[in-house]
């Protein structure tokens, strides 16, 4: 409508690899980013005044090839290449700087908890991780065991140069956005 501005919608195409602990590491990787306001992605898109508001953003995991998508709505035409330039030099700054060890200790913590969570669509999303991983060929069991699964991404987030690393790889160096 007039005057509501414009939308910027930056995706990037993530992997195809069925792989449960990658999968997990994207959906906590979209917390450390956007989960918040005090998120550094959403913090300084917010910020910014750039936009009015922020859309539908984070991980998509619903098809095989999965994405991770930052909606900003409410932009000045003049805007959109300031606020482009302004989420992809904040993931190259987290790539490069990390995160402080108090607040990924706490974020897992909490992700950890809500992993393990049954709520109320619980079954409804089991049935929908064994069918996705049936219609796209790999065991339809192989997403079930978040025991195991979380226990392996957090043995590999010991390594506190391996989620800036998947945001380099898979954010910043990532030809396909």
């Amino acid at each position: 409508g007039e005057g509501d501005g414009c939308s910027l919608a930056i995706a990037y195409y993530l992997s195809d690899a069925c792989d449960p602990v990658l999968d997990l590491a994207f959906e906590f990787m979209e917390n450390m980013l956007m989960g918040n306001e005090a998120s550094p992605l959403h913090k300084r898109i917010m910020e910014s005044g750039l936009c009015e508001r922020l859309g539908l953003c984070g991980y998509d995991n619903e098809t095989l090839e999965t994405s991770f998508v930052v909606v900003a709505n409410g932009v000045e035409q003049g805007n959109l290449s300031k606020l482009e330039e302004l989420v992809h030099g904040t993931l190259r700054e987290c790539a490069e700087n990390g995160f402080s060890e108090e607040r990924l200790a706490s974020a897992f913590a909490q992700f950890k908890l809500e992993q393990s969570e049954i709520t109320s669509a619980f079954v409804y999303t089991q049935m929908e991780k064994v069918f996705d991983a049936w219609f796209y060929g790999p065991d339809p069991f192989l997403y079930l065991d978040y025991a195991d699964t979380i226990a392996e991404l957090e043995r590999r987030m010991k390594d506190r140069r391996w989620l800036p690393g998947l945001i380099r790889q898979y954010l910043c160096d990532n030809p396909h956005n």
